[in-house]
C-alpha cells in the first residue's frame, strides 16, 4: 500500500512537471509560429482568383458528369431493364 501511495504521488509530481514545462513553451512556441508566418510566401490577389475560378470550373465539370451518369443509369436500371423482364 505504500509504495502505491508514492507511485500516485510521482504521478503528480509528473503531471505538475509537464504542466508547467506546457506553460513555459507557449512563449518560444508562439515566437516559433511568428517566425515561421514571416518566412510563408502568400499568393498575389491575380493568384487567387485565377485558382478560385479553376476550382469553380472544376466542381461545375464533376457535377455534370455526376449528372450525365446519373442519367444514364436511370435511363438503364429503370427504364430499359423493367422493359426486357415485361414480356
Amino acid at each position: 500500500m505504500a509504495v502505491d501511495v508514492a507511485r500516485s504521488g510521482e504521478a503528480k509530481e509528473s503531471w505538475f512537471a509537464r504542466v508547467g514545462a506546457f506553460v513555459h513553451s507557449i512563449p518560444s512556441t508562439y515566437r516559433a509560429i511568428v517566425n515561421e508566418m514571416r518566412r510563408v510566401t502568400w499568393p498575389s490577389v491575380q493568384e487567387i482568383r485565377q485558382l478560385s475560378v479553376m476550382v469553380v470550373v472544376l466542381s461545375l465539370f464533376i457535377g455534370a458528369v455526376i449528372a450525365v451518369m446519373d442519367v444514364t443509369f436511370q435511363a438503364i436500371l429503370v427504364r430499359w431493364i423493367p422493359q426486357l423482364f415485361a414480356r
